[in-house]
């Protein structure tokens, strides 16, 4: 019998319940993998087509064995976009044995869900770009290394010493014109958000794109597309600014899921006097440096979770139980440090006044909700956190989404340092014009010198926890100083301090 034939006949085969509708999906894709370039297009177009109507009534266990077994093949791009567009552990094993050309990599991407647009983008690294695109990042600079890095960051704290000649340090004088501007965009590629330049020139700009109105030109329309990071890209069109400007950005995404929300970056003008370079506030300068360090960090970051999320999950077929076993540590490890690393991000937000204009927040609302979210995650070990308010609960200066995330980092460090089925109490209440969060040392932490418990590499009594409880109260201290607050360790107790509303 011939190809068409029996594709043919498989598509007009009867199906009587779920069953039979996951055979024929089955022979219908192991068919299509087998197609002939030959083969009737229209016949081959039909059975794609029902292949993708039926996909969602069959198991994903059968999904996933399918794409197995036919792995490797030559397949029409249209089935690889198939199964792109998948669970992870489905589309894995197609998109690892496939060879694609430039065309088939931007239905490919096009057609991915968010979790298999990460794993294709850490698979095939610059050959998932198309081929105009290839030719201008092998143009940028490589992503920094760790020692690029730290040489930027300790430029930046020469800069904002006291101590510092006056010439190495940037004034605060007035800016007289836009120089510098922060934008973040929607999951869309639309500016959502600008700081520093008029919002009216910018909100609703597409990022990349065709038409006058994008914010960068046509050439970087590919590399938005992936949602690959970018540097130093010409602004398209410079009105109502005016000179010369060069735009970077990176890809942002939730800490909890990974998913992908949009572009953050900066815009800077480039023809400046030394004059107008010197008008830019020191601290905003150093906020939007932080940020950007930040980014370039959680690139490779996000690739390292990737390819431990492939190894552990067994995307690509079975692995030693040892390798799932490390992938899985260094997969926690990962997630953490992506945790703090967007911490960080949140503090240099702070530190450029984005988070002090919603007008405080109320502990009595935050707190006991944080609590139960904070018990409910260490119901199995038996830990227990209550709340006790001494007074009216307090009201503190801070954005009511920097009030969770630091109150949440407090008490969940301390509480993973507790032992299992301990006790604390959180006392909640006002001390010198300040909001206060105070908790009894766990018994664990009993005895252990102040220094060690801000010392980064203190990891405390759970030394498997990617996080110990030194960098934990280390990070806690320094958001709680960017606002305005301060950690307090005595022998008995650990307390938050936070300016009051």
């Amino acid at each position: 019998m011939r190809f068409d034939d029996r594709l043919k006949t498989v598509l007009d085969s009867p199906v009587a319940d779920a069953r039979d509708r996951a055979v024929r999906w089955r022979q219908l894709v192991d068919l299509l993998s087998r197609a002939r370039p030959d083969g009737d297009p229209a016949l081959i177009g039909r059975a794609i087509q029902a292949a993708r109507d039926d996909r969602s009534s069959v198991p994903d266990g059968v999904r996933a064995a399918t794409a197995r077994s036919i792995a490797g093949r030559p397949l029409d791009p249209r089935l690889v976009a198939l199964f792109a567009s998948d669970l992870l552990e489905v589309a894995a094993p197609v998109l690892a044995g496939a060879t694609l050309d430039a065309e088939t990599r931007r239905e490919v991407a096009a057609s991915a869900s968010e979790e298999v647009r990460r794993f294709f983008f850490a698979l095939e690294g610059p050959a998932a770009l198309p081929i105009e695109a290839e030719e201008q990042a092998a143009d940028e600079e490589p992503i920094p290394s760790i020692s690029d890095v730290v040489a930027r960051i300790e430029k930046l704290r020469r800069d904002r010493s006291p101590n510092a000649p006056e010439e190495a340090r940037p004034t605060t004088a007035e800016r007289r014109e836009v120089v510098l501007f922060r934008w973040e965009s929607d999951v869309l590629g639309s500016i959502a958000w600008v700081e520093g330049a008029p919002r009216a020139a910018l909100i609703g700009r597409a990022l990349a794109g065709h038409g006058a109105e994008a914010l960068l030109d046509s050439g970087c329309r590919d590399l938005v597309a992936r949602r690959a990071p970018f540097a130093d890209m010409p602004l398209a069109s410079a009105e109502p600014f005016g000179g010369e400007w060069r735009v970077s950005g990176a890809p942002a995404f939730a800490p909890g899921d990974g998913r992908f929300i949009g572009y953050r970056g900066i815009a800077r003008r480039t023809d400046l006097t030394l004059a107008q370079r010197a008008a830019v506030p020191s601290a905003f300068e150093s906020a939007d440096s932080l940020r950007e360090m930040i980014h370039e960090i959680k690139t490779p970051l996000n690739a390292i979770v990737g390819f431990a999320e492939i190894i552990d999950g067994q995307y690509l077929g079975p692995a030693h139980r040892r390798y799932r076993e490390r992938a899985a540590d260094i997969l926690g490890h990962a997630r953490a440090l992506l945790a703090a690393i967007d911490d960080l991000d949140f503090a240099a937000r702070l530190q450029s006044n984005r988070s002090r204009s919603n007008g405080g927040a109320e502990f009595a609302a935050i707190v006991p909700r944080l609590i139960d979210e904070i018990n409910a995650d260490n119901a199995g070990r038996g830990v227990s956190l209550a709340s006790r308010f001494k007074g009216p609960g307090p009201r503190c200066i801070l954005d009511g989404e920097l009030a969770e995330r630091l109150v949440r980092r407090f008490l969940a460090g301390i509480v993973e340092a507790s032992a299992d089925g301990e006790q604390l109490t959180a006392e909640i209440g006002s001390v010198r014009g300040q909001c206060s969060v105070a908790v009894a040392r766990p018994s664990a932490l009993k005895g252990i010198a102040s220094a060690d418990l801000l010392d980064p590499a203190y990891v405390g009594p759970d030394a498997d926890h990617p996080i110990g409880i030194g960098f934990a109260m280390r990070l806690v201290r320094g958001l709680a100083r960017i606002a305005g607050g301060e950690l307090k360790i005595d022998s008995d107790r650990i307390t938050l301090l936070v300016p009051s509303g």
